[in-house]
């Protein structure tokens, strides 16, 4: 709750005002996200808030919000993480200048305990691949050390997501590791917007986080998954 303001907040405030804001409750019990959650559902017409009666953990809740879209795109964004005000807008219109299946942004890391910067994601590169537009495919047997399962920095259509059926894992921890890879693995066209560009800020340091507390088990069901689904899912 106490990330809640700032994070919806940063989202309304975009420049990109056509836009679609699903807030999945996930049967929370912190008063404050309730209050805030009916501010924000009260202030702004385009916040749809959808209350669980039991918890489903961040990938049921994000399928919970998968289901009620109905825009042209989709991003999965983290309840405390900060998106700086042009970020959708500049990812969509690269997404339609470019007829991408995805556009992928860079991010600062943030210690909420110090307040001060981290580090920044930085994309890999491969000269003459990845300053444009490109698959996984083009990037050799090596291809997914230059991808992050991260899913708050991704503007992904959500006709692709629809005709391969991708949606998030519905485990403990590491639910974004399989959306992200099978996102990777199937995308024809993608794009580092403006070459990485930092437009997010992913906020560490809680120790509620469910990066922080990370199951490897859950990792290696991801990856079960994957292996299993990826000639099942219209190949």
């Amino acid at each position: 709750g106490e990330l809640l303001n700032d994070s919806i907040g940063s989202i309304l405030q975009q420049t990109l005002k056509e836009i679609q804001v699903i807030c999945v409750d996930d049967a929370s019990n912190d008063n404050l996200t309730i209050s805030l959650l009916d501010e924000f559902k009260n202030l702004d017409e385009r916040v749809e808030v959808i209350t669980l009666e039991n918890n489903l953990g961040a990938g049921g809740a994000r399928n919970v919000g998968l289901e009620h879209a109905v825009g042209e795109y989709v991003i999965a964004f983290d309840s405390d993480d900060y998106a700086y005000p042009q970020m959708l807008e500049t990812m969509y219109i690269q997404c339609e200048n470019e007829h991408l299946d995805m556009s992928i942004c860079g991010s600062y890391n943030v210690d909420l305990n110090s307040k001060g910067f981290v580090s920044a994601l930085v994309f890999r590169e491969k000269e003459g691949i990845t300053s444009g537009c490109f698959s996984v495919r083009d990037l050799g047997d090596y291809a997914l050390s230059y991808w992050d399962t991260a899913p708050w920095n991704k503007l992904v259509k959500r006709s692709f997501l629809n005709q391969y059926g991708i949606v998030f894992q519905e485990i403990a921890s590491c639910n974004d590791v399989y959306f992200s890879i099978m996102c990777a693995l199937k995308a024809e066209r993608i794009m580092y917007c403006q070459n990485g560009k930092p437009f997010v800020e992913y906020r560490m340091g809680r120790k509620e986080q469910i990066s922080s507390t990370r199951n490897p088990v859950d990792l290696i069901r991801a990856f079960e998954k994957i292996k299993k689904d990826l000639f099942e899912i219209n190949p």
